[in-house]
């Protein structure tokens, strides 16, 4: 769910912005769920690259 929130908005890394933007519109359209992005694109794992600089920012400080 917080991928998907994320990539809702705008906060998606420049590799998956490459990479994957079918995906990202998929997300966006709520055909497939953050779930199903990360499952799919991301190997079920979630690292700095997936996210913006803006988005790993804010991830850390809600992490502390």
């Amino acid at each position: 769910m917080y991928l998907a929130w994320a990539i809702m908005r705008g906060l998606k890394g420049q590799l998956h912005r490459q990479e994957s933007p079918a995906a990202h519109e998929d997300v966006r359209q709520r055909r497939i769920t953050g779930r199903d992005f990360l499952v799919r694109e991301c190997y079920t794992k979630l690292w700095e690259e997936d996210l913006s600089k803006l988005g790993t920012e804010f991830t850390r400080a809600e992490a502390l």
